[in-house]
């Protein structure tokens, strides 16, 4: 009976152990592991008390138990003996002496392994850094973590943007802060910028004029500037070298793009790869060990789509890393392998390929579904990579309209539900009876169309493609259908609400679809329901008119030339359809013809060279159109205005709204939305890169 003791009294004196050791101190419990430890060699027992000082309010005591918890589990032959090292990456990212250690057993395990251990994505830890409106979207993040590169004022609309005049600043995101680096206006302008890998200077274009394109470098107190590249186009600065003789950057030309090493000390480039045609948002950066440079060129088979690449610094063909028919985009190269972003699943989201030596070394991992479109700001210190996103905040709000008046009154009413930032295209079934909008739900923001029964509130949703990025909705009357068109692939859908399923529509176009406006749709219902007018681009512009219930498609009117032809509106009886004519140099047209193409040639009721005008409405008895007129180059709004339809006299001014709306059919109430733009900077931590040179989509 004396050996059935032994174990009795061990596991008694462990029992016994606990209850004092939580009266203990973190410290006096990390001095009892550590004994346990290193001399009793009870592995099992260090570990239970070192996860009690993971918690302590000590960060660096907290992280340096996760580094023991490690080796315990390292000696142990424990399977995720990595995880506590990524623990300190991600979670105690601001001590410097625990994450060295932690990184250095990771690149131990990573080769004892014989290639990459790719993490778990519950330890990553991605948070957000700073969110605004003013924040650059090309901004780069300092090696120390403390600033982001920014420009002179908000810089919207991407790199199409127009700008007087623009400097180089540096935002400190923990003041909020900012200290400008150039000073030269005269329409000269500041682009993207790079820091070097010590993060005492910043390597950045500058546009000298629309033409031409210089690469300087300044130092951070904004002295020392010299130019070390000049050139036609435009000049990208993607990622400073690690040795600081090199930056690399993109060089675009009128129908090329080259991607390039450029000597910062001058001299000629030198080209890696060049492509004919670049898709925005663009990133490249280096390899770990900074002999590969990974970036997305466009697939040779499928259009549209990108495909993720190794390209060597010393030169060389590109050899392919990730080739999937879907889009997509790289965003870092880590030690682990490669972070990039894939609508693969629907929605985009980010993906590490484990790599080794250049090559794939595994199949990719997903780490954060509906992550969005993001683009590095690059990599600190402490190993934690920056990333950006823009975000649309857009909300449908409607607004009763005074009908003697044709003002708004009352406070607007939001429509879009839970779903706050994420709605857009609002609009009215013919009959007024139904209410419709489309939503983004859920972390992986699903394109769903929501349409409302005005009479009893009563919802009804139908779910789109996730890689549907729809610019147009209009609801059919009785709220039965919806028709949705929209980039990603170019589809038309018709979206049945009962069923909640949807089919694509094949109408006639001549090359692509019309891409319009929230206010300026290209489709529109007729009163019954039974017909569909659009128009085509590419080619002739022409007005067309589908019966659905027979597939036939007849042309209405055609118009030859640099014009287009838009925002189809029938009347409430079907008789009569108005619609715009643009034409170059700012000229729009209002036109009316016969709804069925046998009145004769349309006419011509209005025109402005120096305004939008768009039909919005027939009056209830069809004598009158109601059409909105909008002043070019100013703020966003909407005059009404009246004109006979019999034509013969000008037109009469009524109210003046603010943005562009849509009327419901019994002029009683608007619908608009309200929206602005966010550059959100994030933070991902968790990985176990080294410290490397910044990069920059």
């Amino acid at each position: 009976m004396r050996p059935a003791l032994g174990p009795l009294l061990v596991v008694t004196l462990v029992v016994a152990a606990v209850p004092e050791a939580r009266a203990q101190s973190p410290q006096a419990l990390y001095q009892q592991a550590l004994r346990a430890e290193t001399v009793r060699g009870d592995l099992e027992q260090a570990v239970a008390l070192f996860q009690r000082v993971t918690t302590a309010p000590d960060r660096l005591l907290a992280a340096r138990a996760l580094i023991h918890i490690g080796r315990a589990y390292e000696r142990l032959g424990r399977p995720g003996a990595e995880e506590p090292y990524r623990t300190v990456l991600a979670r105690f990212a601001d001590q410097p002496e625990p994450v060295a250690e932690a990184r250095a057993r990771l690149a131990v395990l990573n080769r004892a392994n014989g290639g990459p251990l790719l993490p778990n994505p519950s330890s990553l830890v991605f948070r957000l850094v700073a969110a605004a409106e003013d924040l650059d979207w090309e901004g780069q993040v300092s090696p120390d973590g403390r600033l982001i590169t920014t420009k002179g004022g908000v810089l919207s609309g991407g790199r199409s943007t127009v700008r007087a005049e623009a400097d180089l600043l540096v935002h400190d995101l923990a003041r909020g802060v900012r200290r400008r680096l150039t000073a030269k206006g005269g329409g000269e302008v500041a682009g993207a910028a790079v820091w070097s890998p010590d993060g005492s200077r910043i390597a950045y274009e500058w546009s000298v004029s629309e033409t031409i394109t210089e690469l300087r470098v300044v130092g951070l107190d904004g002295s020392s500037m010299r130019t070390f590249f000049r050139g036609p186009g435009a000049a990208i600065p993607q990622a400073w070298a690690a040795d600081g003789r090199e930056v690399l950057a993109l060089l675009v030309r009128r129908d090329t793009a080259e991607l390039a090493m450029v000597p910062t000390a001058g001299g000629q480039p030198r080209v890696l790869a060049t492509e004919r045609d670049i898709s925005w948002p663009f990133a490249a950066g280096f390899a770990p060990d900074g002999r590969w440079i990974g970036t997305a060129m466009r697939s040779e088979r499928r259009s549209g789509d990108h495909d993720i690449v190794a390209l060597p610094v010393d030169g060389g063909r590109a050899s392919p890393l990730v080739d999937h028919p879907a889009d997509d985009r790289f965003v870092w190269w880590a030690a682990e392998g490669v972070l990039f972003t894939s609508d693969r699943r629907g929605s985009t989201d980010l993906f590490i390929l484990p790599t080794q030596d250049g090559r794939p070394a595994g199949r990719p991992v997903l780490l954060r579904e509906g992550i969005g479109r993001i683009t590095p700001s690059g990599i600190d210190r402490r190993g934690t990579l920056y990333y950006r996103r823009g975000v649309d905040v857009r909300d449908v709000f409607t607004q009763a309209l005074d009908p003697s008046s044709w003002r708004t009154v009352g406070d607007p009413r939001r429509e879009s539900g839970p779903v706050e930032g994420k709605s857009w295209l609002p609009d009215w079934s013919p009959d007024g009876e139904h209410f419709g909008y489309l939503a983004l739900i859920g972390p992986a923001e699903v394109p769903t169309v929501v349409v409302r029964r005005e009479a009893t509130g009563e919802e009804r949703r139908v779910t789109l493609p996730g890689d549907l990025r729809p610019f147009t909705l209009r609801v059919a009357p009785g709220g039965e259908r919806v028709l949705v068109a929209g980039w990603g692939g170019d589809r038309v859908l018709m979206a049945d609400l009962s069923s909640g399923t949807h089919q694509i529509l094949s109408l006639a176009r001549d090359q692509d679809l019309v891409r319009s406006y929230t206010w300026d749709p290209t489709y529109a219902w007729s009163p019954d329901g039974r017909r569909i007018f659009h128009t085509t681009f590419g080619g002739a512009r022409r007005l067309m008119v589908r019966d659905l219930a027979t597939g036939e498609e007849r042309e209405l009117y055609r118009v030859e030339g640099p014009v287009g032809v838009r925002h189809p509106v029938p009347s409430s009886d079907g008789l009569l359809l108005a619609f715009v004519v643009t034409r170059p140099r700012g000229t729009y047209s209002l036109n009316l013809m016969s709804a069925d193409g046998t009145g004769g040639p349309a006419r011509v009721l209005a025109q402005e060279d120096t305004a939008f005008v768009w039909p919005i409405a027939f009056t209830p008895d069809g004598r009158d159109l109601i059409y909105g007129h909008s002043a070019l180059r100013v703020a966003p709004a909407t005059e009404f205005r009246r004109m006979s339809v019999a034509g013969g006299g000008p037109a009469q001014p009524l109210g003046v709204v603010e943005g562009f709306v849509r009327l419901r059919h019994d002029g009683r109430r608007v619908a608009f939305v309200r929206d602005h733009s966010l550059t959100e900077i994030w933070a991902l931590e968790g990985l176990s890169w080294p410290p490397a040179p910044a990069g920059r989509p």
